[in-house]
């Protein structure tokens, strides 16, 4: 092989050239590819960022949506519940006015069959009820209502007792001379028909504790004097003496007289006492004075009951 060296050979710096920029091209092209690489997995990271955002937005909404139907669920719950407690207030607010009602009702009942008896009892020609045909119903249903109402007034009259005793003990009324305390006079309670038509009480004797009636016809009267015309007595009268004796001698009479007594001492007390003095200064005056007069009203109603018991178990 024959070699030529007179041929010119080319210089080989521009191709360098060339190929060094080309080089730093393809570098740059890799460096881009790598940042875009970097730009693609950031941009897919915001996508699922966006995305959890959307979800979170969506799920904040419904839970929004959620809250105000509980809350108007919850609303429409208290609605319905005050509207009912209302309702059941209402129907109980009804049922006891009627149940008072009806109680006032056979208050009134009672109360004018024992004035109707009452007022049998007080006329002379009425003679009270037979022994054949006996008392009706309704005089044996008000006789149980009335014993039932007598064991309740037991219980407050012994609550009184201890009321005026306290009212004694805490501030006694000053003493009185002999001449006044050996016949105190009380002041007329208001009786009821039966014993407005028998006599009124008279005076109370502190020392004994006994209560009298004054009539202006004794009911037991001794023999006439000798020599004496006996007067004629028709057999209604000769009856109605005979009963009153009775009904007077009954131990369920005597029991209420005593009853009428207590009452008699405790108004009188009530009215000496310092209680009437410091009413002003009582916390409820008005409500210690009706307790007081209600007091005494039971006191009326437990005599008259005895009287009227005492007649029925004679008839």
């Amino acid at each position: 092989m024959i070699v030529d060296f007179n041929t010119v050979v080319p210089d080989p710096a521009p191709a360098l050239e060339v190929a060094q920029q080309l080089q730093v091209k393809v570098q740059r092209m890799h460096d881009i590819e790598t940042e875009n690489q970097k730009l693609r997995e950031t941009l897919e990271e915001y996508n699922k960022e966006f995305a959890e955002v959307k979800n979170q937005e969506v799920t904040i909404k419904a839970l929004k949506e959620k809250i105000q139907e509980y809350e108007q669920s919850l609303k429409s719950q208290a609605e319905n519940l005050a509207q009912e407690k209302e309702q059941l207030l209402h129907n109980d607010y009804a049922e006891k006015e009627r149940a008072a009602h009806v109680v006032h009702r056979r208050i009134g009942a009672s109360a004018e069959s024992l004035a109707r008896v009452a007022a049998g009892l007080a006329s002379p020609g009425a003679g009270g009820p037979s022994k054949k045909h006996g008392a009706p119903q309704p005089f044996s249903a008000g006789i149980r209502k009335l014993q039932e109402t007598q064991e309740s007034l037991a219980s407050k009259l012994e609550e009184a007792d201890c009321k005026v005793q306290s009212l004694q003990t805490g501030t006694s009324p000053p003493p009185r001379p002999e001449a006044e305390t050996d016949t105190v006079a009380v002041d007329d309670p208001p009786l009821p028909p039966l014993v407005r038509s028998r006599g009124r009480p008279g005076h109370v004797a502190p020392a004994t504790g006994t209560h009298q009636f004054a009539d202006k016809t004794p009911l037991v009267s001794g023999p006439p004097p000798a020599g004496s015309p006996r007067p004629a007595v028709s057999s209604n009268a000769s009856h109605c003496t005979s009963s009153d004796r009775a009904i007077t001698h009954h131990p369920r009479v005597l029991a209420a007289g005593a009853w009428l007594t207590r009452r008699c001492h405790i108004q009188h007390a009530y009215h000496t006492s310092a209680c009437s003095s410091c009413l002003p200064s009582h916390p409820h005056p008005v409500r210690c004075h009706r307790s007081f007069s209600q007091l005494f009203i039971m006191f009326d109603i437990m005599f008259g009951v005895a009287q009227v018991r005492a007649l029925a178990q004679i008839a």
